[in-house]
């Protein structure tokens, strides 16, 4: 068990390939699926803009306390959103969160702390493509 990260694809990425009017998005995760009755089926993977798994349980918990030390905060999204839970799933960080989120990310980045390197990459590498996509960071 662990904790992964999901940014789905825009849908008009996979009309471009596919075609128009295939696809629906489906809730607010951004997750674009086919069509009920059209006749489509995507390649597994291909509604994924980029995927990470951000650690297991025990990892997850270990940076949960680097994090806590250096944020200290009590709205921070990397805590209450991100670390929280080893393995938890349905949560989101949304577009309107990305600025607040880009912010811990750097000041996580202005630590040097090796032990987060890793983790700092994944999130940075999952809001750019986030950005980009125009979609939340699903868990």
């Amino acid at each position: 068990m662990g904790l992964d990260a999901t940014v789905y694809k825009r849908i008009e990425k996979l009309e471009e390939v596919f075609g128009r009017g295939l696809f629906e998005v489906v809730g607010s995760t951004g997750e674009v699926q086919p069509r009920v009755g059209v006749g489509v089926s995507l390649p597994r993977g291909a509604n994924v803009a980029i995927e990470k798994h951000l650690g297991n349980i025990s990892t997850i918990g270990f940076l949960r306390g680097i994090v806590e030390q250096i944020c200290g905060m009590a709205d921070s999204l990397v805590l209450c959103r991100i670390l929280y839970s080893g393995s938890h799933c349905g949560d989101m960080i949304e577009p309107n969160q990305f600025p607040q989120l880009r912010r811990e990310i750097e000041k996580l980045k202005s630590q040097k702390s090796t032990s987060l390197r890793d983790f700092v990459d994944d999130l940075e590498a999952l809001l750019s493509v986030a950005e980009d996509e125009s979609n939340p960071i699903v868990f």
